[in-house]
């Protein structure tokens, strides 16, 4: 399938990220022309022929790849800005114990970056798009900047965070075409009466969302999502806490 992509996280980001080739994103070297975007889009075939796909995970200053389909010695990470070339960031990340690839990293919130992942030998690249604001304007800049159709899972963090901003995520959500609504992650916080997951849906289903679901179980999450997205999907998962597990399950089952 032709890769669901892409997740963040408030406080921890996962990202998953699918090989692109669409004309308006050839090339994520905006400074380079010509015969780079040849390059590019040979690197973009590439990482289509091995199937590639990988999850990202943002903690502080860590970063965490799982990757699909090959397995280097070493990665390379860049998030890459869109107008200045001097605040591109780049990592280099290192197999660990788990067969995961880590490295430390300093992310920059509030603003949008292009994040490309390739090989040491720059053969192969895998892209995802990231902008460190709150959950809203994420999922406009998804919109805008994929172009495809958005499949989200939210997991409410903390039962005083949602309670506080009931209101506000009763209308977060409307450019998501299919939104699944998780219960909500307790971070150690004692249940607030009638706060809850199933609240929250039936907030956002009042608000006029026309496709949400309240999923509890992550495993039914997982196979929901295998079940509705379509090649080309652009898949968020959106939380601080374990949502990021989803993304990684659904990559693993593609």
């Amino acid at each position: 399938m032709a890769g669901p992509a892409m997740a963040v996280v408030a406080g921890i980001v996962t990202l998953v990220l699918a090989y692109r080739t669409e004309d308006g994103l050839v090339a994520d070297d905006y400074y380079k022309q010509g015969l780079a975007i040849n390059q590019v889009l040979r690197r973009d075939e590439r990482a289509r022929e091995l199937g590639l796909g990988a999850v990202v995970s943002f903690s502080n200053t860590r970063v965490r790849v799982v990757l699909r389909g090959q397995a280097p010695a070493e990665l390379r990470l860049r998030l890459v800005h869109a107008l200045r070339a001097g605040e591109d960031q780049a990592v280099v990340l290192r197999k660990s114990a788990t067969e995961a690839y880590e490295g430390s990293f300093t992310l920059s919130r509030g603003e949008y970056r292009r994040l490309v992942l390739e090989d040491a030998a720059s053969t192969w690249r895998l892209i995802g798009e990231w902008n460190g604001r709150d959950e809203k304007a994420t999922l406009a800049a998804a919109r805008s900047g994929w172009k495809r159709r958005l499949v989200t899972v939210f997991q409410p963090h903390r039962y005083s965070r949602t309670r506080d901003l009931l209101r506000e995520f009763a209308t977060a959500f409307y450019e998501a075409d299919t939104l699944i609504l998780t219960e909500i992650y307790a971070a150690g916080e004692a249940p607030i009466p009638e706060v809850s997951g199933r609240k929250l849906y039936e907030e956002v289903r009042q608000h006029g969302h026309k496709d949400v679901h309240f999923l509890p179980n992550a495993e039914a999450i997982v196979d929901r999502l295998l079940s509705v997205i379509r090649p080309g999907d652009l898949v968020l998962t959106l939380g601080a806490g374990d949502v990021w597990k989803i993304g990684r399950a659904v990559l693993e089952r593609l």
